[in-house]
């Protein structure tokens, strides 16, 4: 039977209160209920506060059974913050700073925290310090301990770094929805690989756009800007807009499309000479006047993708993580893989001199 993922909701709450009573008597078994009923099918809302309430005392998050962990990475900010609110405050102060590996393929050798899970997009992190704050916590002692938990593997990120980012009024940047109802909202498809989702392996996607914020702040380059060109200089958005691009302009609207992200140190100015054509955007002149050799000009070929690695075998997602340059190779479906593959078998053969001999196997 397809039921939409609201229906399928509303069938488990009546289930649940029919039969939670039998199983729900202990935080050991509230904890066994989450990791096997509840988070797998991503019930939340009504269902997942149901559960939470039933059961007084805190949950343990262990390695075995990283609860908190495994229902932010499944998206738990983006689709029920008060569910996520329950949840934290269920959970012991001690379990919000453990490192669990095997979340993503974070550049790390000890694992991510739940902040760090919470930091993979703009909305998810606003939700979970708007979480912190209302249940009582001293934000500076929880970035001190968030440091200690993390050790040096928090690349760049120290105490005043992160005291910015939790203090900082950051705008949000609306989250494409997903089509499909038997989808959950905040959800939604890589942009690189589109990967099919199912039930048992949803995961929320890294934004791009937000972590080069992050990388801003990090680094403290602040003069970071995304230019959309075909907005910007017509005069519909501000340059200074971080992820500033208008959704809704279709592709025959201008010409020329490019999105431009420009990070730097300290540039005195920026200057335009733009010429508009009737409806095609032509930059004829782009002047740019700067005190350092620090300026890099780089395409953002997409914005929400797999913590793990795409469909391809590569993951993008932690590309501004470190100090280089990111480098995001275009996706190559798995018929481009297999046809390149046979293409490298035949040049292999070509090369080989025994493929010419008499009596030699070949491949077909």
């Amino acid at each position: 039977m397809d039921l939409s993922f609201a229906e399928r909701n509303e069938a488990a709450l009546s289930i649940v209160q029919q039969v939670g009573f039998l199983y729900l008597r202990t935080p050991t078994d509230l904890c066994g209920f989450l990791w096997s009923y509840i988070l797998p099918f991503l019930y939340d809302g009504p269902v997942l506060q149901w559960v939470l309430r039933s059961v007084p005392g805190k949950i343990h998050n262990t390695e075995q059974r990283p609860i908190l962990h495994d229902a932010l990475r499944k998206g738990l900010l983006l689709r029920d913050s008060l569910g996520a609110k329950m949840l934290v405050e269920k959970t012991t102060t001690a379990d919000l700073h453990l490192c669990f590996e095997g979340l993503s393929d974070y550049p790390s050798i000890v694992g991510e925290t739940p902040t760090m899970l919470a930091m993979y997009n703009r909305k998810g992190f606003l939700a979970w310090r708007t979480i912190l704050r209302d249940l009582g916590f001293d934000i500076s002692d929880f970035v001190t301990q968030e440091l200690a938990a993390m050790n040096s593997q928090y690349d760049g990120w120290t105490q005043d770094t992160l005291m910015e980012l939790f203090e900082q009024d950051l705008p949000v940047s609306r989250l494409p929805e997903p089509n499909s109802q038997t989808v959950p909202a905040g959800i939604n498809r890589c942009d690189r690989c589109q990967k099919p989702m199912t039930i048992g392996f949803i995961h929320q996607k890294v934004d791009l756009e937000w972590r080069l914020t992050l990388r801003s702040i990090r680094t403290g380059k602040k003069n970071m800007k995304v230019v959309d060109h075909n907005l910007s200089l017509a005069g519909e958005t501000d340059a200074n807009i971080i992820g500033g691009t208008n959704k809704n302009t279709t592709e025959t609207d201008f010409a020329f499309k490019s999105t431009r992200i420009m990070e730097f140190d300290t540039i005195s100015s920026i200057d335009f000479d733009v010429h508009v054509n009737s409806d095609i955007l032509d930059l004829t002149q782009m002047d740019m006047k700067f005190h350092t050799d620090t300026v890099s000009i780089d395409p953002l070929p997409y914005r929400l993708v797999c913590p793990l690695k795409c469909e391809d075998g590569v993951c993008v997602a932690w590309e501004y993580e470190g100090f280089e340059p990111p480098n995001f190779p275009p996706y190559i479906s798995e018929e481009e893989r297999e046809r390149l593959k046979q293409l490298r078998l035949a040049e292999e053969e070509a090369k080989c001199p025994t493929y010419s001999m008499p009596g030699a196997f070949s491949f077909q």
